[in-house]
């Protein structure tokens, strides 16, 4: 590492590995989102109405901790940047300053998290799709709320996943 900050190599280190693993955190959410999802469908296609709200609260739950854990990853990555006089917290540039475990740890677990964040996107089109076809009456009302909700957080994690890379 070649750190010119005021801490030390290890403490640098330190910081990325609580960096990564509130990625790993976060991803596990969105896992569990993922999952939801997908039972979302298959309970607005049966229309069952009070399961697809409890999913939506549970979807809801996620993204409130998700909100957390994005907050506490920026303050890390600030602190990180500010270490290793970078401009901003960028996976190109953390290439140069990171030795190599633990930059291809940090690169995957985002482009993980890209993947459960787009197949999340895929399932909500679908949920959405099939609401607006009118299939799922009973439902109607409450799941467009959740997927715009859930097509939100998906676009902001994307949004920080490309300023990353």
């Amino acid at each position: 590492m070649n750190g010119l900050g005021a801490k030390s190599n290890q403490q640098i280190k330190d910081m990325v590995n609580k960096c990564i693993e509130n990625f790993r955190n976060q991803q596990n959410l969105y896992a569990k989102m993922l999952y939801y999802a997908k039972m979302q469908l298959e309970q607005t296609e049966a229309t069952d109405v009070k399961e697809v709200e409890a999913l939506l609260l549970k979807r809801t739950e996620c993204l409130d901790e998700i909100i957390v854990l994005n907050q506490h990853n920026k303050i890390l990555q600030d602190e990180i940047v500010d270490e290793l006089n970078m401009s901003s917290f960028i996976l190109s540039q953390l290439h140069e300053k990171l030795d190599s475990n633990q930059y291809e740890e940090l690169k995957n677990i985002i482009a993980q998290t890209g993947d459960i964040l787009r197949e999340i996107s895929i399932v909500d089109k679908e949920n959405e799709k099939f609401i607006r076809s009118g299939l799922g009456t009973g439902a109607s009302n409450a799941p467009k709320a959740s997927n715009k909700q859930a097509k939100s957080a998906y676009n902001k994690s994307m949004n920080q996943n490309k300023e990353k890379n």
